[in-house]
């Protein structure tokens, strides 16, 4: 049932020309009255509270003003949250512990891998709860973060929130997507200064774990050690290596596929367009896989099968972008692209 209030609040910002109702989809052509983004968020606004929600489109040289019901998301229960919260700090001490070159398996080392824990949920958090709050701002349903638990030297496949409603435009679904990288990014680029510091610059064996650098990481490395001699190497304190982590997952997040943050990003700057992004992205992972390291695989799989090709339009695609908002854009892809690490751990290849 259509309440006749969604006529007048309608009427407001909308210049009505015909209008069309088929069950509990309500359909206005006509135009928006003023600045067309002013009359969707208006509109937006004041039906949200009825729970129905409005999108734009274009159709036929008309705008189509079209309403639909949407139930309200019910409370998750946060106990799942919780848990996972729980188990990903367990994980992350067991892996700060053995990355402190302790043994789990004795209680009282626990304590070295709590920098490390700290460091990590930090800055997966950080990124996460960006995400949630802008969606708070722009009346987009979220859940809280859930933290993936895993047993080994990383401790954590990161989190993840979910999206529970449709996102109003190109101009928020910009902000939700690039807030959760840039404040991650700020935390994984403390942590890796603090680290650097912290660590110690000992003779290259070729023994333990060897790790690629973005641009990113070799210039902070560099600042912090400007000459390291030859034959030497930076032995990464646990809290570097998580600001390294933090940095690989933002390149990862921030790639122009699907649903990814990138996704996001490149869909609000570049509408349809985006989906040809993904593809290429996909294959040039493959590529990586086959000459630089084998989990490219596994996140190209992953990418294509959950991420997706395309990304879903918003609800007012026709939204025009402010200035701010592609300099933002601009911005997270340059973040991409010195982030990112061809070969992360080099050796770990086919052949």
């Amino acid at each position: 049932m259509i309440p006749e209030s969604l006529f007048f609040i309608v009427s407001k910002y909308f210049e009505v020309e015909s209008v069309h109702y088929s069950g509990e989809r309500l359909s206005f052509f006509g135009r928006p009255i003023g600045d067309p983004d002013e009359s969707f968020d208006n509109i937006y606004r004041e039906i949200r509270k009825f729970d129905f929600i409005p999108a734009f489109f274009k159709k036929d040289g008309h705008i189509e003003l079209r309403i639909v019901k949407f139930s309200p998301v019910k409370a998750g229960n946060h106990n799942v949250n919780l848990i996972l919260l729980f188990l990903t700090v367990i994980t992350t001490v067991l892996a700060g512990v053995m990355l402190s070159g302790k043994s789990p398996l004795i209680i009282k080392n626990w304590i070295y891998g709590i920098p490390y824990s700290i460091a990590i949920m930090t800055i997966l958090g950080a990124h996460e709860l960006g995400h949630y709050f802008a969606c708070k701002k722009y009346g987009v349903r979220a859940t809280l973060p859930y933290f993936i638990p895993v047993p080994t030297f990383v401790g954590t496949f990161g989190a993840i929130i979910r999206i529970k409603s449709p996102i109003p435009n190109r101009r928020s679904l910009m902000v939700i997507g690039a807030s959760g990288p840039f404040i991650g990014l700020f935390f994984a680029i403390l942590f890796t200064i603090i680290g650097l510091k912290l660590s110690k610059v000992v003779p290259r064996t070729g023994a333990g774990l060897s790790l690629g650098s973005s641009l990113l990481f070799s210039f902070l490395s560099k600042m912090v050690y400007p000459d390291v001699p030859e034959g030497m190497t930076i032995a990464l304190n646990p809290l570097a290596f998580a600001g390294w982590l933090g940095m690989f997952v933002t390149a990862m997040n921030l790639l122009p596929v699907g649903q990814l943050d990138g996704g996001h990003i490149a869909y609000s700057l570049f509408g349809e367009k985006q989906r040809y992004f993904s593809l290429p992205v996909i294959a040039l992972l493959i590529y990586f896989g086959i000459k630089y390291w084998v989990g490219w695989f596994l996140w190209a799989l992953l990418l294509a099968f959950l991420a997706g090709i395309r990304h879903p339009p918003t609800l007012n695609d026709l939204s025009k972008l402010k200035p701010a908002h592609r300099i933002m854009g601009i911005a997270g892809f340059i973040v991409l692209i010195v982030t990112f690490i061809p070969s992360p751990f080099p050796g770990v290849k086919l052949g």
